[in-house]
């Protein structure tokens, strides 16, 4: 029960967060997700294309090859119609793999710099905790922040390979999609909560060590991202926007957890 109870925690620190954000003083915040979402899906939309002109090539070439003893005329329009039909479901399956497991790894990494600088803000309006600016420490910042997110990319992608392995087995393939909603959304948190940790001056082993111990937490700050990409048609600029959201989240959190009380945005600073 201390898992799901973590869990509501972290979903219930997105209260907090929404006034946060809307406080005065942070509506530029909201400027910057527009142009996350407008870079992330010309990158998804390059690689995917990428992707889609490789296999065109290289499906032909199996496809002909399979029909080598087949009248010219017939062969080429037949492979050219299977090529097509299987060029365009691996290209809205890739676009869907590469969208959900990169996706918001990449609104973070584009998003790095000014997540680090929302968590801040964060938390010098809920605890009146004011850090000197320093851009060699705010470079430090980014940096970590890209690694985390990397990390967290490349560990979600393992898994998600092997669930999808195992997924032949009838249970394992029943649970695999909870599974991997359920690995996916901690790792999110994790990055989400890392921008506040950061502040705290852990290191990467404390860091894991922490997250993990409230490992529920992570997994309730990073569902409502996760269920953001899921929206049909407009989950960039849904997830985009609901990323600023995750880290103010993940900063309430982490300043709830680390003092034991209930965050909450000064009066005298919110509208």
């Amino acid at each position: 029960m201390g898992f799901f109870k973590d869990m509501a925690r972290g979903v219930r620190a997105y209260g907090p967060a929404s006034r946060l954000l809307f406080s005065r003083g942070m509506w530029h915040f909201m400027l910057w997700p527009f142009v996350a979402a407008v870079v992330v899906f010309v990158v998804l939309g390059l690689l995917v294309g990428w992707l889609a002109e490789w296999s065109d090539m290289w499906l032909m070439r199996v496809i002909a090859y399979c029909l080598d003893n087949t009248e010219a005329v017939l062969k080429e329009a037949f492979v050219r119609a299977m090529t097509g039909v299987l060029v365009w479901l691996l290209s809205a399956v890739l676009y869907f793999m590469v969208a959900l497991t990169f996706g918001g790894y990449l609104v973070m990494m584009i998003l790095s710099p000014v997540f680090s600088w929302l968590s801040e803000r964060g938390e010098k309006l809920l605890t009146g905790m004011e850090y000197p600016f320093s851009w060699r420490q705010f470079g430090r910042d980014i940096w970590r922040g890209l690694l985390v997110a990397l990390r967290g990319m490349f560990l979600q992608f393992a898994v998600t390979l092997v669930v999808l392995v195992f997924s032949i087995i009838p249970v394992v393939g029943l649970a695999g999609p909870f599974l991997l909603f359920l690995v996916g959304t901690y790792f999110y948190g994790f990055t989400f909560m890392d921008y506040a940790i950061e502040r705290k001056r852990l290191r990467a082993r404390e860091t894991e060590r922490f997250v993990w111990r409230h490992a529920g937490v992570a997994v309730g700050v990073g569902a409502v991202f996760m269920v953001a990409m899921m929206i049909p048609g407009i989950r960039w600029f849904a997830c985009c926007f609901v990323s600023l959201l995750s880290v103010l989240a993940g900063t309430v959190v982490v300043n709830e957890i680390g003092t034991g009380t209930v965050a909450r945005p000064r009066e005298d600073v919110v509208s």
